[in-house]
């Protein structure tokens, strides 16, 4: 289970964990095809599956997905190994009662990276003992009921382009209202200074209402 944030991280573990482990399934959302039933092949592949593993970042500890996954292997009473996998990941970003629950456990630290062979062989070893200890019944759930679907969401994002168009159009069209209220109001003042025939003259009203105009379109 993780955070589509942390991809990278996850497709360089898979790629050792199936070094490490050549006959056995290592399984994660990348397998799901278009079409099919995300929800439902997640939970029947908690279900199948021996061990869970829960890769912690600020996002995934945030992630409603990420954390429907966790509680339904909570349920399943399926052995879980947490593994923090990003520097300044804080636990307490996980609700109340996840966050006991990963706290009750013994997690991994691997944010320092696959560099750090002390980590590397902690996150090995936890594998090949909960392996060993696999029950060949599985216990009963916690729960009758799996865990429900989370709601998905859809972002729809501008294209950039809009987005800079209005950023310089919205300026460039109040600067030339501007312009205009400047000229009217020299040509008013001008206007007055000459002392010329009044008929002539724009009045103060019809250069408002000029200027008003323009505002207005």
């Amino acid at each position: 289970s993780y955070s589509r944030a942390d991809v990278l991280f996850v497709e360089e573990l898979v790629s050792l964990l199936q070094s490490v482990y050549p006959n056995h399934v290592i399984w994660y959302d990348q397998h799901i095809s278009g079409g099919e039933d995300w929800w439902k092949m997640i939970l029947g592949e908690i279900n199948a599956c021996d061990i869970f593993i829960y890769l912690m970042s600020n996002d995934s500890l945030q992630s409603r997905y990420c954390q429907a996954e966790f509680e339904e292997a909570w349920r399943l009473q399926k052995p879980r190994i947490p593994v923090i996998i990003r520097p300044k990941t804080n636990i307490d970003n996980a609700p109340e009662r996840i966050c006991e629950e990963i706290k009750r456990l013994n997690w991994i630290d691997l944010s320092a990276g696959f560099r750090d062979a002390r980590a590397n062989a902690r996150l090995y070893s936890s594998i090949n003992l909960r392996l060993a200890s696999a029950p060949q019944q599985p216990p009963q759930p916690l729960a009758p009921q799996p865990i429900a679907q989370p709601p998905v969401t859809i972002t729809m994002k501008r294209p950039a382009l809009y987005n800079t168009n209005r950023r310089i159009i919205v300026p460039i069209f109040i600067s030339v209202v501007i312009l205009i209220l400047i000229g009217a109001v020299f040509a008013l003042v001008n206007g007055n200074n000459s002392g010329g025939n009044d008929e002539t003259m724009p009045t103060l009203e019809a250069t408002t209402q000029v200027a008003q105009n323009v505002t207005d379109e």
